[in-house]
């Protein structure tokens, strides 16, 4: 039982990061400093590869909200 556990601990821990790091991205002043530092197609690459993590990570959190009424 404490083994499931941790590992509910941990993802949701690593869906937090992920979710974290979306939010950030989605600043506009973090969005310009990447797109100076990185030019146009690597950080849109870095961007979807960054919102599908944290929709992966995600994923246990929204299944259960659609659970509940």
């Amino acid at each position: 039982m404490k083994k499931k556990a941790r590992k509910f601990l941990v993802l949701l821990c690593l869906g937090g990061i992920g979710y974290g790091l979306v939010k950030l991205l989605e600043q506009e002043a973090v969005k310009d400093k990447l797109f100076e530092c990185m030019g146009e197609d690597s950080y849109l690459q870095a961007e979807s590869v960054v919102r599908l993590l944290g929709d992966l990570l995600m994923w246990p959190v929204h299944f259960v909200k659609a659970l509940l009424p």
